[in-house]
Parts: C-alpha cells; structure tokens; sequence
C-alpha cells in the first residue's frame, strides 16, 4: 500500500455524487440558515458582523452546523419549521424546499444543508453511489461489496482510496495484497475503483450512430445503382 498525489479530479467528481443524494429515513442532515442572501458566509474576517448591528440576528441563525436526523417516516423535526418531510429529497431539493419555508420568517434566505451521516462515496467502473456507513470498523472490500463495485470491467489491482488529501492505492488482485490493503474506512473517504479500458468496445458505443448512419448510406446508394 503506497501513497500517492492524484486527488482532485476525484474529489470533483465525489462532490457531484453528492449533490444527487437522496436523502432516506434515519439519516442525519446539517442545516445553517442565513439571511440577505448568504451575506455572512463571505465575511471571513467578520468585518460585517462589527460594523453593522443588523448582522447580529444573521450570526445567531448561521452559529455552528446543527445536526437534526431523520426518523423512521423521513421526516425531521427542525427549528421554527417542527416536522418537515425531507426523505426521499436531494440535498439541492431540501435546500430549496428550506428556504421556502423559512422565507416566511425570514428576508433573502439563504439555507446550506448537507448529510452528516457517515458515508463512503464510491466510484469508478460501476458509476457513483453513496453507500450509508452502518459500522464504524467497515472495511474497504465491505464497502465494494456493498456497492458492488467489483465486476469483469474493473481493476482490482488499482483501487484508491483519497482520505483528505491522502490517496493510497490498494491491491485486490491476490489474497496476498487483499490482508495487506483491506483497511478501514473513515466518514468521507472516497473509494475509486478504476474501469478496465476497451478502446474497441468504447469507440463503437462512441460512433455506433455514426457507423449506423454510414451503412444506411451504403445500403440505399447500393440499392439505387442496381
């Protein structure tokens, strides 16, 4: 098991995993409120917070990240708001479906909301899951199994695993490499299991309409010469 440098353009595509998950009974979700439009989030230095006494209600509703979860019937119990229903939403969804209600107390809401459960985002060969961590000692290959990342189209030989700005790669090839790289994850990680490449299969799913295209062509310019 070896580090290496390569993160960023994994941890982009992690994040836009992300915005697509759904939220589901009994997660847990953080929720900051603001208002005039999210002014405070750009002000690191509170400047704005000093000079004007009308940011001290922003302050009290921004505070720290507070975790609210989301019981059996997905519904989460939030401040001013009481039960609202938000399983089975995106995170954007919920975003938008908080501002809308606290509009009603509030001018220019700006609302952030994030799942604050433990998870794992896992991509590569089989596309992007999130996979809920039910375990805190859950290991990497729990993690591929659950989401079922190991099929004929990937290299077990080159997973990696980014954990902040880490990125160790990790071997399933043998059972040799499998007990020397089945470690655990942590909330967060991001699991890359790498698609083994087709180039010939790839470019006929790539110009297979353009092929079609090309042989109806033929076929009607053979059928008006006979």
């Amino acid at each position: 098991m070896f580090k290496t440098s390569e993160s960023s353009a994994i941890k982009q595509a992690a994040t836009n995993v992300e915005q697509f998950y759904i939220l589901s009974n009994f997660d847990e979700i953080s929720l900051r409120v603001f208002t005039k439009n999210g002014e405070r989030i750009v002000d690191p230095d509170n400047i704005l917070l000093r000079t004007s006494p009308n940011m001290q209600q922003q302050s009290a509703l921004s505070g720290k990240n507070e975790k609210f979860k989301i019981d059996q019937n997905g519904i989460a119990k939030l401040p001013m708001l009481g039960e609202t229903k938000v399983a089975g939403l995106s995170l954007r969804e919920t975003e938008l479906l908080l501002q809308k209600e606290f509009a009603k107390y509030y001018e220019n809401v700006f609302v952030t909301v994030e799942c604050a459960s433990h998870r794992v985002v896992v991509l590569g060969s089989t596309g992007g899951q999130v996979v809920p961590l039910m375990f805190d000692n859950t290991s990497v290959l729990e993690v591929l199994a659950l989401s079922k990342a190991f099929t004929i189209d990937a290299k077990a030989q080159n997973i990696r695993l980014l954990r902040g700005d880490d990125v160790y790669v990790l071997d399933f090839s043998t059972v040799e490499g499998y007990l020397q790289n089945d470690m655990n994850v942590m909330p967060g990680d991001i699991v890359y299991v790498e698609p083994v490449r087709r180039p010939f299969v790839e470019g006929l799913r790539d110009y297979g309409q353009l092929l079609s295209i090309t042989t109806s062509l033929v076929a009607i310019l053979l059928v008006a010469l006979q």
